[in-house]
């Protein structure tokens, strides 16, 4: 029965020709767009286990803000995906400036990441 009643609704789709057109689009979207999805994903995580691993949890830096945002992989996974939608790296000052390879790193990561969304 509810079957039914979305096909009425997209009967009535078919008679409106800009919502038809508009409504297909985003089917047709949907596939590059879960793609993309899939490769920020994975970026996200193969940065944030690489970064982890290499700065042993933050703990190389010894600092609280670094053992909070790096401290694990889901940690790090959600301070990467926040530097891919605000690249904000005003927090990151100290560390950036002591150490130029996680400049580089953050660097890199933040335009390549950028692209993605």
């Amino acid at each position: 029965l509810k079957l039914l009643r979305l096909l009425r609704i997209l009967r009535l789709v078919r008679f409106l020709k800009h919502l038809h057109v508009l409504t297909f689009g985003f089917v047709a979207a949907a596939g590059p767009i879960r793609q993309v999805s899939i490769l920020m994903f994975a970026l996200i995580y193969v940065s944030s286990v690489v970064f982890v691993s290499i700065t042993n949890g933050g703990e190389i830096y010894e600092s609280d803000m670094m053992v909070k945002n790096f401290g694990s992989v889901g940690r790090s996974m959600m301070s990467m995906f926040t530097l891919i939608c605000v690249p904000d790296l005003s927090g990151y000052f100290h560390i950036l400036t002591t150490c130029p390879a996680t400049a580089s790193f953050f660097v890199v990561f933040v335009i390549f990441g950028s692209f993605g969304v």
